[in-house]
């Protein structure tokens, strides 16, 4: 049951709801691709689809959309033992986003690369110490940001579109049939300059950003059902050159509930829906509900 658990919580991280990520394209870094369990290789395919409703103003102040937006992702997300408690890993996301029923864009969205390494091993049993894994990651601006954006709508916009990097880390226990996992990042994106863009040439300028989720499950049988709560940050970006703007803080919660598979070692899949519109004080952000499926295979050792 235990390394069943483990399994579970590995496939729990490993197809997250973008919770690093606003409906579309506001977030932060994306959830890395880890191994948390004892095998040696994972590969993870989900299929998440969006739909924003509402947008959040700096102020505070939530605004219905005349027209709902939508957005479908399909990712793929692997990771891979190097050296005993070292591993390298990567994520590889394809967004598309519509606007109605005629209006639709397709490409790819920001991509990472990730390595951990397992600072907190379990090669011992403990009532309390939970399984620690770090991790850095470079995140590459093959999304288009939303200030690069050639239309009005913004369905061109599929990811952050700057250089960042991030560090953090996952803490996973498991007792009996229960288990918690806590996640959390630190990252800093760069700034760039946006040539041609509709509103003319800009200098963009991002700054910091964070984000923490806390999450349990319990597992019965073959089945585990767990929910969890992150919440993300981002600071303002600066913008200057043809328009000037200070820019503001964006920040919002995302709760998840899911079901996970499991009737063996080797895969599993999973189907969770995530909202965006019911904790925290969001500000500055669109807010989305989401559903998702996902499966993943694994290598052992």
């Amino acid at each position: 049951m235990g390394r069943l658990a483990a399994f579970l919580i590995l496939a729990a991280l490993s197809t997250p709801f973008q919770v690093f990520a606003a409906a579309c394209c506001g977030g932060g870094i994306p959830v890395p691709a880890l191994i948390l369990g004892d095998e040696n290789a994972n590969l993870s395919t989900t299929l998440t689809y969006s739909a924003i409703d509402s947008d959040v103003l700096p102020s505070g102040v939530w605004r219905r959309r005349d027209v709902t937006e939508q957005s479908q992702t399909f990712r793929l997300d692997s990771a891979h033992i190097v050296a005993d408690r070292f591993q390298i890993g990567g994520t590889l996301p394809i967004v598309r986003r519509a606007r109605g029923a005629d209006t639709a864009e397709t490409g790819l969205g920001d991509v990472a690369l990730n390595g951990g390494y397992e600072f907190l091993p379990e090669w011992d049993y403990s009532e309390w110490r939970p399984r620690g894994v770090g991790f850095l990651q470079l995140v590459l601006p093959t999304g288009r940001s939303i200030y690069e954006s050639s239309s009005i709508e913004q369905l061109d916009s599929r990811g952050r579109g700057f250089w960042a990097v991030g560090t953090g880390f996952t803490l996973t226990k498991i007792r009996g049939a229960w288990d918690g996992v806590l996640l959390g990042d630190v990252h800093r994106s760069f700034g760039k300059e946006a040539k041609g863009t509709v509103a003319g040439d800009l200098q963009l300028s991002p700054g910091w950003g964070g984000s923490l989720t806390a999450g349990a499950g319990r597992t019965y049988r073959d089945f585990r059902l767990g929910a969890s709560l992150a919440w993300i940050y981002e600071d303002a970006t600066a913008v200057a050159g043809a328009i000037e703007s200070r820019g503001y803080v964006s920040r919002y919660a995302s709760a998840a509930l899911g079901l996970i598979y499991a009737p063996s070692r080797d895969w599993s899949a999973a189907l969770s829906y995530a909202d965006q519109t019911l904790f925290g004080t969001p500000a500055n952000t669109p807010l989305a509900r989401s559903i998702q499926v996902s499966y993943q295979r694994r290598w052992a050792r």
